[in-house]
């Protein structure tokens, strides 16, 4: 059965083309800006959700976070708001390649693919955490792989609908005791429910090297509640004898677990990728976006000093007490 929305104009500004996706929270489009002919995405959330104020409220975080984000490793996103006839909606960037998760199902992937990857990923994080965005989501569907301008492999770093915003003014914090996240990729302080902060999406993208670098995420279970038992007490499995040691070391120390003991930031992690992308390439670099230099973050922690041995990054205040596991 067809979409009814297929060949109609949205808000009487946005003509609908195509359905490209579907979500918890609604459906993605590929559509028409008719004013200015421009290719978008457009997200309708679901009218049942709508219809609850904390799905409002989270479906206005994504287009909150995503407003503030500029890195071109990042998603944009256009606009966001209520259509005439009461649906909420946010439209972004139109995005033409595939998502992480398809290029993982094609077997392992070549260690320096893999550090080009995080690199950019790292990249589009230390943006977001430099202004108090963490994105608490980060797997494989949620990394889009752009062809761009011939060079394979542009990130694009997709779905901030659970990002949470740090500042302690925020009213729209999730709700104490609600764990969002996917369990695979689930730190074992986000598992244990525990205040995030930034080392929390670096475990995640441990989890990401290790699922590229061996076809499989490290810890699974039919059972969610196994899952997040195994981050937090089993041993990490060994990598393939044949993965380089460079690569292995930074899937190692981002999904160590207790988050002193990881990388204390973004940048951190994203320069180590850069040290094993040059070993790996005889010398050549890359930075975020696939380009020679990289803007790390914007906002008023660029640029800042990196932090003392075992602290937080930059704007983090004091890590939260992490309970050993028993």
């Amino acid at each position: 059965m067809q979409d009814p929305f297929i060949g109609k104009v949205f808000d009487g500004r946005y003509e609908i083309l195509a359905r490209i996706g579907e979500g918890g929270m609604g459906v993605v489009y590929k559509a028409k800006q008719v004013s200015i002919d421009r290719v978008i995405a457009i997200k309708v959330l679901n009218p049942q959700m709508a219809a609850d104020q904390q799905w409002v409220q989270r479906f206005a975080n994504e287009a909150r976070a995503c407003s503030r984000l500029q890195h071109p490793n990042t998603i944009r996103m256009f606009d966001f708001g209520q259509s005439q006839d009461g649906r909420y909606f946010l439209t972004m960037e139109f995005l033409d390649g595939q998502v992480l998760r398809t290029a993982i199902q094609q077997g392992p992937m070549a260690p320096n693919r893999v550090a080009k990857i995080l690199i950019q990923c790292c990249a589009s994080l230390a943006e977001a955490h430099a202004i108090g965005i963490i994105h608490r989501d980060i797997k494989p569907d949620n990394v889009f792989l752009l062809n761009m301008a011939g060079s394979p492999d542009f990130v694009k770093l997709l779905d901030f609908s659970v990002a949470k915003l740090l500042q302690e003014n925020d009213r729209m914090k999730t709700q104490a005791g609600v764990v969002f996240g996917t369990p695979q990729y689930m730190s074992p302080e986000q598992g244990r429910g525990l205040p995030l902060d930034a080392r929390s999406d670096l475990y995640a993208l441990g989890i990401l090297g290790y699922e590229m670098l061996t076809g499989r995420v490290p810890f699974n279970d039919d059972n969610p509640m196994t899952v997040l038992q195994m981050h937090l007490r089993s041993e990490l499995p060994p990598l393939p004898p044949n993965v380089s040691p460079g690569i292995a070391s930074v899937v190692r120390k981002a999904l160590e677990k207790d988050p002193a003991r990881r990388y204390q930031s973004a940048g951190e992690m994203m320069q180590h990728c850069q040290q094993v992308f040059a070993e790996l390439n005889q010398g050549q670099s890359i930075g975020g976006g696939g380009v020679p230099k990289t803007m790390i973050a914007q906002g008023p922690f660029a640029g800042a000093p990196p932090p003392a041995a075992g602290g937080p990054p930059p704007g983090f205040g004091p890590p939260p007490a992490y309970p050993q596991a028993g």
